[in-house]
């Protein structure tokens, strides 16, 4: 990956959580109002326009805000993943279906594991010295 894929990688992976902390924040689309997950999501985003702000000759650098912001985001959709199914399991205990779209926050599964992909693609280049 040469320095401007990276870039572009850093700030696609800022945009696209920044904008999902709004969304997160303010409950817009298939999401519930949640500050303190919209606060989490935008520290990872920061970790990616950090990566940004690192100087462009030093490539190991931004590879590795570009792999720890990719991890996170993983770790977010994992997370996002449990407190769905322990929503689930709580309805089934009640004889209740408490689960809803907003409760899945669908944007956030699927963009966390979307870049999980540009994880492996980046710790690969990172094990093999291939700048």
């Amino acid at each position: 990956m040469r320095g401007r894929s990276i870039t572009f990688w850093l700030i696609f992976g800022g945009v696209l959580f920044a904008a999902l902390a709004m969304n997160s924040f303010y409950g817009l689309l298939l999401t519930d109002h949640d500050p303190f997950l919209a606060i989490i999501i935008g520290i990872n985003s920061a970790i990616y326009f950090f990566g940004i702000a690192e100087k462009k000759s030093d490539v190991r650098k931004r590879y590795s805000h570009l792999l720890v912001g990719s991890f996170f985001a993983y770790v977010l959709s994992i997370y996002q993943v449990l407190v769905v199914f322990s929503v689930w399991l709580e309805g089934l205990l009640i004889s209740s279906c408490l689960l809803t779209i907003e409760a899945l926050n669908l944007p956030l599964i699927i963009s966390g594991f979307a870049i999980s992909f540009l994880f492996d693609f980046a710790k690969k280049q990172i094990e093999t010295n291939n700048f």
